[in-house]
């Protein structure tokens, strides 16, 4: 891969939505789509498990490919160790190359700390998304809070 890396912020993070993160999982031969349907999927896309498990996450950007590499807590603590985890994101048209955890032991069957990775970069997306609103939201209500108040002193 590359060595180009800066550390991610909600402004470099690629998009990635759950429809991407679904046909991802439904074309890729590292994934065991029985498995997928059960307990990996369910267990990467916790919440709590999203909140908790991510660290340090840097982001590469070569043409409209886009790498982004995290540290990742293993669920069980199994090993003391993070597991390095990385996804791959063809950004011109918006879909996911790979993800793979690199020291997982179920690595070569699709483990869900990929598919983890994957989840908190559509979860980040989304909370940007609600920022954005809410800040566009709170200014516009100050905006006819203003103009309503002006409204009034041109009454009296």
């Amino acid at each position: 891969m590359t060595d180009n890396f800066v550390k991610a912020d909600s402004r470099n993070l690629p998009k990635v939505e759950n429809i991407m993160i679904l046909e991802y999982v439904a074309t890729c031969s590292h994934h065991n789509l029985a498995e997928i349907r059960g307990a990996k999927i369910l267990m990467s896309s916790r919440d709590s498990y999203i909140n908790t498990a991510v660290g340090y996450v840097k982001v590469s950007r070569t043409g409209s490919d886009c790498i982004v590499s995290a540290k990742v807590v293993p669920e069980h603590r199994i090993s003391n160790k993070l597991y390095t985890v990385k996804c791959k994101i063809d950004e011109q048209d918006n879909n996911i190359i790979n993800a793979t955890c690199e020291d997982c032991p179920a690595s070569a069957g699709g483990c869900k700390h990929s598919l983890l990775l994957l989840f908190w970069l559509a979860k980040k997306l989304l909370n940007h998304h609600q920022l954005q609103f809410n800040v566009t939201g709170t200014n516009l209500l100050l905006q006819v809070q203003a103009q309503n108040q002006n409204n009034v002193l041109e009454e009296i």
